[in-house]
């Protein structure tokens, strides 16, 4: 069975999408470059503000895991909004809450020192 079809009693039938009008597809490219961007300022918000004096393995292991994901934090927070949203409406308020949330503050205030 192809991808995309529907069974009901009279047989299978091929769903079509329907295809994303031009202006949006725009907005959901310039939402995704904000994001990538996020992407890179959280690497750059990482690299920047290192916590030094962690003597347990434990937490050092806790904080390059915490690390990693404020990295990748904004691509997966795009790509499930992508991938479990299918109303426009609600994809656009979810990807605008990302942004809200996902905003590396670390980047431009700082991290104060322990």
């Amino acid at each position: 069975m192809a991808r995309g079809s529907v069974i009901y009693a009279g047989g299978v039938t091929e769903v079509q999408p329907t295809p994303m009008p031009p202006r949006l597809f725009g907005a959901f490219a310039v939402i995704g470059a904000v994001y990538l961007g996020y992407v890179v300022a959280w690497l750059f918000a990482v690299q920047a503000n290192q916590l030094i004096g962690i003597d347990d393995k434990f937490q050092q292991a806790m904080s390059k895991f915490g690390e990693f994901f404020a990295i990748v934090a904004p691509a997966l927070w795009f790509f499930t909004v992508f991938s479990q949203i299918t109303s426009t409406r609600w994809r656009i308020g979810a990807l605008a809450v990302g942004l809200v949330i996902l905003f590396p503050f670390p980047l431009f205030f700082g991290v104060p020192a322990q």
